[in-house]
This record gives C-alpha cells, structure tokens and sequence, in this order.
C-alpha cells in the first residue's frame, strides 16, 4: 500500500484546491504588466481570458487548470476583470481542448515552469529528505513541499504523488536517524539497551521469566551488534521465545530516548 500521510479526504482535497475567497484572490491571482502583456497576445477574449486563468491556476494552487472544472465566481470575476473582458467569454475557449493544450505549453515556457519529472523530482526529493530530518508532522512537511515546488515554479502533478513523496522522505529520516544512533552505540550499550528493552517486556509480560530472556539475550547479543539502520534483519531466534512476548516487543522497535 503506498504511503500516505493522515489527512482527511476534505484536507486532501483542499491541498490543491482553487482559492475561493476574496482574500485568497487577491493575494495568489494578482497580474502585473508583464503578465497582462503576454496575455495580450492573445487574439480574442476568450483566449486572452483562459490564458490568464491558465497562468494564475500554475501559480497558484501550483498546478494544471482541468477541462470542465468548476471555477470560484469570485476567482473568475477577479481575474476577468483585471483582464478586462467579460467572464462568460470562458465558455467559448473551454471547448477548444487542442488550444487549450497549446496555450498552456507557451505559458509554462513563458514564465519558466517545469514537470516534476527528472531531474526536477530527485532534487525534490533530496531537499524532502532535508527537511524531514527535523520535522516529526507529516503534514507540516507536505505543506513546506507544496510551497516549496511553487516558489520553484515545477507543477504539482496531484496530491497523491506529493504526499507519497513526502511520506517517504519521512521513513528515510526515520530510518537514518536509527542508523545514526546504531553506530554510535558500543557493544556495551547495546547490550544494555536491549536487556532494558527486553526486560521491561518480559516484566509485562512474565510468561517465561525475566532471567531466561536475559538468558537469551546475552547469548545472542552479538548478533545484533552486527545490524545496522532499520532494515538489518534480527538475531534472535524467535523460536526461542514465547509467542506473545515476541509480538509486544519487536527486536527492531527500540527507544534509545
């Protein structure tokens, strides 16, 4: 199953969403002269209308306007009016998909936007893994990265894409930070740390004793020195161990808090 950061499907859906408040418009959908220049070269209204839709939807939510969606009124009239025709000229141009597709190319080649596609998303995903280092909150980081991606004017293909990237740079931080913690542990305070762990399972639940497992674990504890990072595999047998002991205390799931 890909990963997924916990979000609501209505806090899914307003991600990307269209802004639909005044304040929201006119704060993300302001043209300037340069931009109401390149949409001058736009022979008719309703061509002149779409582009600049096309251009404010590329900045802000940050990605593709789709055929057919429902646009806000007041984004519409906001942006219709700053460009100085009537908003129902959208209608027109909303059939014509193959002008549609033309125009939205020389806008991003215009103004500079790129896919996120390679090498566009590596670099993403390194600066992720940055980030993530010193975030705990998934959701935190997919909003840094959504900001992120416009800012650098690179198209956010959908929220399921950046939200499994972002989950992903968290089990990678996740997974570093164990293994940075591993290696600077000695054989020592390992060995002190899984007789702590194991200990406090066994005393939960007592079913072959305290001694016995410690037992156990001073036997195997080489073993484990041996792992590194959160894929290493476990040393100990599981044979060995009686069934619920070994399902509530995983060998992988240490605290070294």
């Amino acid at each position: 199953m890909p990963a997924r950061i916990p979000m609501t499907e209505r806090q899914r859906a307003a991600l990307l969403a269209l802004p639909d408040s005044e304040a929201a418009v006119v704060r993300h959908h302001g043209l300037d002269a340069e931009d109401l220049a390149a949409i001058g070269t736009a022979r008719t209204p309703a061509t002149q209308l779409s582009y600049a839709l096309q251009l404010c939807c590329l900045r802000y939510p940050g990605r593709h306007l789709r055929a057919g969606e429902l646009l806000p009124a007041i984004m519409l009239d906001h942006i219709a009016e700053q460009v100085g025709v009537d908003a129902g000229a959208v209608a027109d141009f909303a059939r014509r998909a193959p002008t549609r597709y033309d125009q939205l190319a020389a806008i991003k080649a215009r103004f500079g936007f790129t896919d996120l596609s390679r090498p566009a998303r590596g670099i993403m995903m390194n600066w992720l893994e940055t980030e993530a280092m010193a975030i705990v909150d998934g959701r935190i980081l997919l909003d840094r990265l959504l900001d992120e991606l416009r800012t650098r004017r690179i198209v956010i293909p959908g929220v399921s894409v950046v939200e499994r990237m972002t989950a992903e740079a968290m089990l990678r931080a996740e997974a570093d930070l164990i293994a940075a913690v591993d290696n600077n542990l000695d054989a020592d305070m390992r060995q002190r740390a899984l007789l702590q762990t194991w200990g406090t399972a066994a005393r939960r639940h007592p079913v072959g004793g305290l001694g016995s497992i410690g037992e156990m674990l001073i036997e195997h504890n080489h073993g484990f020195g041996q792992g590194r990072g959160s894929n290493s595999e476990c040393s100990f047998n599981q044979a060995h161990l009686p069934h619920d002991t070994w399902l509530q205390a995983p060998c992988l799931g240490l605290s070294f808090a």
